[in-house]
């Protein structure tokens, strides 16, 4: 039990590691500084570190749902949820405000109070609470009724619709995350296994086929052939792969550095562009500009000032900045 939960911790501590370098990238090309290869590294990233999220989320909420009651859980998620959300809504949002004169946006404040409708990264958990109520709902519902939803979610991701609304965009994240999340909910015992096929053997043959399916992506990126939703499913589903059994290899060393990284994912995730945001406006003021070294410093920002940030909140008994008060009581 030990061993699968250290798994995938360093599962989730290898995913906030690119998110956070990912949300450096970006960046850096909003601000119109030249990163090279670019065009490589952010399409290989986007390809499957939310999808591997999602199906670690889809994973242990199938798990929730066959111990405790409906109402239990769907409790539990708005405190670990939609409690954080709008604190860092609201918190990202009137520093954006303060800052729209530096920084790559330009929030203006009626927006900031606009908590239904997400901003920037916080999609993640919003789009999370969504599926998690409606997963509960259906599982509770009837034990079939997560097959069905699985079957709706390919029809989506496979044949995506265009309208004009200002909810497209969160449209575009349910079709495109829906299918992973339900996945690990319906087939644990496959994700569990997959860790378990951790020799160096297996881990090559894994990083082989990413490779090959990544660079496939890649030449067909703009593509919009019938077979692409294919493509970008089988390579997110192989790079996902390739984590677990990597994160598996990893839970049986003495490091523990993956480890705490997952375990802290959800600070990191939260204030993470406050720190790497900052740091690249000190940087540019400072006339410095090159890539790499924003790269480096950026990520590595964003990933410890999150952890003090966490830490130094705690220490103060000031808890509330990323944990709900009330989750003890309510549970």
């Amino acid at each position: 039990m030990q061993t699968r939960l250290t798994t995938f911790d360093i599962c989730k501590g290898i995913g906030i590691l690119l998110v956070v370098f990912g949300h450096v990238l970006r960046g850096l090309d909003n601000a119109a500084i030249d990163v090279p290869y670019f065009d490589y590294l952010d399409p290989i990233v986007y390809s499957f570190h939310m999808p591997l999220f999602f199906v670690i989320s889809g994973y242990f909420m199938a798990k929730s749902v066959a111990k405790r009651s409906a109402s239990t859980l769907i409790t539990s998620k708005l405190h670990t949820l939609m409690y954080p959300y709008l604190i860092w809504m609201l918190i990202q949002g009137f520093i954006e405000f303060a800052m729209s004169n530096y920084t790559n946006g330009n929030v203006e404040l009626w927006r900031v109070f606009v908590v239904w409708l997400p901003r920037a990264h916080f999609w993640f958990l919003y789009v999370l609470m969504l599926f998690s109520v409606v997963y509960i709902v259906a599982a509770n519902a009837h034990p079939r009724n997560p097959i069905i939803l699985f079957f709706v979610a390919i029809l989506l991701y496979c044949f995506p619709v265009e309208f004009e609304s200002q909810i497209y965009y969160l449209y575009l994240y349910i079709k495109d995350n829906l299918v992973f999340f339900l996945f690990g909910a319906l087939f644990p015992a496959l994700i569990t296994k997959t860790t378990h096929f951790h020799s160096r053997s297996a881990i090559l043959l894994s990083l082989v086929v990413v490779t090959l399916l990544q660079t496939t992506r890649l030449y067909w990126i703009h593509s919009e052939s019938w077979f692409m939703p294919f493509v970008h499913y089988s390579t997110a589903v192989s790079s996902i792969v390739l984590v677990l059994q990597v994160a598996g290899f990893l839970s049986h060393t003495k490091q523990t550095f993956w480890t705490q990284l997952g375990e802290l994912s959800m600070p990191i995730y939260l204030a993470h562009i406050v720190f790497a945001s900052g740091l690249r406006i000190v940087l540019i003021k400072l006339g410095i500009d090159q890539p790499w070294l924003h790269i480096v410093v950026g990520t590595v920002v964003g990933i410890a000032g999150p952890i003090i940030l966490y830490k130094l909140s705690n220490s103060l008994r000031f808890n509330s900045l990323f944990n709900s008060p009330f989750l003890k009581t309510a549970s």
